[in-house]
């Protein structure tokens, strides 16, 4: 039998009764399996007083596990809580178990919270701590195949947020310690039969039964509707949710090594490239959208998830995106931005400088290099075809003033190349899709007060490269720690 091994690496044997019981080989199985706990690694096992917690208790006990109890208090039912700690307590001094014992108002503190998911907060909010104070590494819950089949049933038709087709998980880890579930492969109607047959005692909570509670309404009148069509649709759902765990952990680790391919910190934000993000199947992107909104700490529906999938590959630069949860997405060119809440969008204005002709200078994370050129050493090809984004050719004798840098002010503007009138370079930015909170960053280039270049998008009309030029001015730019690029081709 499969719970042979947990005896196995402890050095104890095994009855006969023992190994026959399929409560014990089921749930020793599920151990095994999850490799939710080593053999002598003690257990706090998480005690209601109900009928599943009861049955983990003694079972775990049966199978040689080194096990405490904790059990949590919530002051509700006019009392009856308070018997559930005292029924928990007297059952553990009988045992010999050490029982670690919590209790609050939480019904009272719940300040018009979901009171369930309040209580589940504070509920595990204790056990951590409780296992933490007794040097549990692991926390056993009693979850059982018909609470998985309840999850799966409630993610799927959108009862609940945040849980899908995998349901409950076998083993997680919160802040250090293991939270385990033993009993998730057992059926409840096998567990309360345990129970009987092994003299075990358990308390009922009548709130279990409550129809205003969604979870009781699933266990009442949905799940058994779908018996009638399949006596063992619990554990079909269970299976499933099996299933897709597996394939679901395979895709997510797929997804995080997809996305640390497509991600660079800058400081309090992320930078995306939408590049190689197009490059990934739907579901790996989604995974990576999902993924990359937990790192950022949000939690992102389905909906949104499929519209920034879309967002990220399709829109234009200039665009932005709420994710919920104050994360924003923004668009610049090839990069998408991600914002956590507080963090700002906004980058630092470059400093005023000189540019130094010819020569480099560096301004706010940009470099840029000048050279002088006789008009008959470039190309014979058209001085338009060797402009770009970043790289831009003026006729040096029509610029003998002071050419500096510097952010833009209220009020700039500027002739583009090809128009006979100025702009306002507020609206030149609107039209190149400059995100607004970058533009106080693009560094501006000016000869004297004229405004000659916006670089990476538009220049303007002085100074242009043509028949009685002589010598020519090249003033190249790039940002060594951004990939992004920087806009349309410059006329």
């Amino acid at each position: 039998m499969a719970h042979k091994g947990i005896y196995a690496r402890t050095g104890r044997t095994m009855s006969r009764a023992q190994s026959d019981d399929a409560l014990l080989t089921q749930m020793a199985r599920t151990i095994t399996r999850h490799k939710l706990f080593a053999a002598g690694e003690r257990v706090l096992a998480a005690v209601s007083g109900g009928v599943d917690s009861m049955v983990m208790l003694h079972a775990l006990r049966k199978l040689g596990c080194p096990v405490e109890a904790a059990h949590f208090d919530h002051q509700t039912r006019h009392g009856a809580s308070a018997e559930d700690a005292a029924f928990v307590r007297e059952t553990c001094r009988r045992l010999g178990i050490p029982c670690h014992e919590g209790s609050e108002s939480v019904e009272a503190d719940a300040a018009g919270r979901s009171f369930e998911a309040y209580a589940r907060e504070r509920r595990y909010a204790f056990l951590l701590s409780a296992a933490k104070q007794a040097a549990c590494a692991v926390i056993a819950t009693a979850h059982q195949e018909d609470d998985q089949a309840e999850t799966v049933l409630m993610g799927a038709l959108g009862m609940t947020s945040g849980v899908g087709a995998t349901g409950i998980a076998p083993c997680v880890e919160r802040d250090g310690i293991r939270i385990v579930r033993p009993m998730l492969d057992c059926a409840r109607a096998d567990m309360e039969a345990w129970a009987r047959r092994n003299g075990v005692a358990w308390r009922d909570d009548h709130t279990n039964r409550e129809p205003h509670c969604t979870r009781n309404r699933v266990r009442m009148e949905l799940l058994p509707l779908l018996e009638t069509h399949n006596p063992r649709a619990r554990h079909a759902l269970a299976r499933l949710a099996d299933i897709s765990r597996a394939d679901s952990e395979y895709l997510d680790g797929v997804a995080a090594a997809s996305l640390d391919k497509c991600v660079a910190e800058q400081g309090a934000f992320v930078v995306f490239d939408r590049h190689l993000f197009r490059n990934f199947h739907k579901a790996i992107q989604r995974r990576m959208v999902k993924l990359l909104a937990r790192r950022m700490g949000t939690e992102i529906a389905y909906e949104r998830v499929v519209a920034a999938t879309q967002f990220i590959a399709e829109a234009e630069t200039g665009r932005r995106f709420d994710c919920g949860g104050g994360t924003t997405l923004y668009i610049t060119g090839e990069e998408a931005q991600i914002h956590p809440r507080g963090s700002g969008p906004q980058e630092e204005p470059p400093a005023p400088a000189p540019l130094n002709v010819p020569g480099e200078t560096r301004v706010s994370g940009y470099v840029f290099r000048t050279r002088m050129l006789r008009r008959n050493a470039l190309p014979e090809r058209e001085i338009r075809d060797l402009c770009a984004p970043g790289r831009q050719y003026f006729d040096a004798d029509k610029l003998p003033g002071r050419l500096h840098l510097r952010a833009r002010k209220p009020g700039d503007r500027m002739t583009p190349f090809g128009m006979k009138q100025s702009r306002k370079l507020q609206d030149i930015m609107v039209d190149c899709r400059i995100p607004a909170h970058l533009r106080e960053a693009v560094p501006i280039l000016l000869h004297e007060q004229e405004i000659l270049w916006l670089p990476g998008y538009r220049r303007s009309d002085s100074a242009p490269v043509d028949d009685t030029t002589t010598t020519v001015l090249e003033i190249a730019f790039h940002r060594p720690t951004r990939s992004a690029n920087r806009g349309k081709h410059a006329e």
